[in-house]
């Protein structure tokens, strides 16, 4: 049984590498464009939705309406994420108010080797100062804005 589960773990991870989009992972240099940069915003959860997972979380069949992981990163997604038990990995909350260590989303995005499955996204890290976007947010206190 266990064989059987591996297995089709193995399968769903294939399958979401092979169906994400993949870019060249630098989406924050804009320099020359009219795009602002994330030190321009505020940490809240509608930033962190807009900046963070609207650009490089639910396109394509990650975390969109079919969602990989049984996660759903579409607006609005806070009760989806805040206080929730990750579905792939039993016993990890996905966002923890006030602790982003122990929070399972900031270990997805960092660790190179997370609880379950692969670090996130798939098609490119994201940059530090991104991901120091969400733990700000996180450590404010994880607020639904």
């Amino acid at each position: 049984m266990k064989n059987r589960n591996l297995i089709g773990l193995m399968i769903f991870v294939v399958a979401v590498v092979a169906s994400c989009e993949s870019d060249d992972g630098d989406d924050t240099n804009t320099e020359g464009s009219n795009e602002p940069s994330i030190e321009d915003f505020e940490p809240t959860f509608t930033n962190v939705e807009t900046q963070i997972f609207a650009k490089s979380c639910t396109f394509s069949s990650c975390h969109g309406v079919n969602a990989a992981g049984d996660l759903d990163l579409t607006s609005p997604s806070y009760d989806r994420l805040v206080d929730v038990e990750s579905a792939m990995a039993p016993g990890k909350i996905l966002v923890v108010p006030g602790d982003p260590a122990a929070s399972y989303l900031i270990e997805k995005l960092e660790q190179t080797a997370p609880a379950m499955g692969e670090k996130m996204p798939l098609n490119g890290e994201l940059e530090p100062e991104r991901i120091q976007f969400v733990k700000d947010w996180i450590l404010a206190g994880a607020n639904n804005d």
